[in-house]
């Protein structure tokens, strides 16, 4: 089985949220100490809400992508997912895929750029990013996925050709 592995570099915006969240839940934490400091109980409650949202919020970093001969597989901190090479139809590469995109049901900038999202040119679409402007998008059925790897031109030679690969070998068994 060959496996590569793709790094998930961050965008300076991304950098700056991140940044920017984790600083304001520390403020937070320490405001809701000093504040209820005749109330223990409050005290604990607000520290633990925040330590709890950063655990939460950065388990859900994405570290990289693994492209195999059978999936690719979105590495996070914690978990991840995969997407197997058999139902993936077509791989591009679009630098501005994600602009103009309305955030749905997603994380819009802390850790990573996950959840759903949509914009005119993708419609409706799933995204696994950490820097817009290395935009791959996977078209798996109907449905669209963007992922930011490292290089995406490496990317989208290999995974075609593993895509290619699993096509033969599906035609074969027939």
């Amino acid at each position: 089985m060959t496996i590569i592995d793709f790094k998930a570099p961050w965008a300076g915006a991304l950098k700056a949220r991140t940044l920017l969240f984790v600083v304001l839940l520390c403020a937070a934490a320490v405001a809701g100490y000093i504040g209820l400091a005749s109330r223990p109980f409050w005290q604990g409650v607000c520290v633990s809400t925040c330590v709890a949202l950063l655990l939460l919020a950065s388990s859900r970093a994405i570290r990289g992508y693994r492209l195999t001969d059978e999936h690719i597989r979105i590495k996070r901190l914690v978990g991840g997912e995969v997407l197997p090479i058999a139902n993936l139809q077509g791989v591009d590469g679009m630098a501005q895929a994600m602009q103009g995109s309305i955030c749905l049901f997603a994380n819009c900038g802390v850790f990573a750029m996950s959840g759903w999202y949509f914009n005119r040119r993708l419609k409706l679409y799933r995204a696994y990013a950490t820097d817009p402007t290395r935009a791959v998008v996977l078209l798996v059925g109907k449905r669209k996925i963007v992922i930011t790897p490292h290089d995406p031109q490496q990317f989208i030679a290999r995974a075609r050709t593993f895509i290619k690969t699993a096509a033969y070998e599906a035609a074969q068994r027939r």
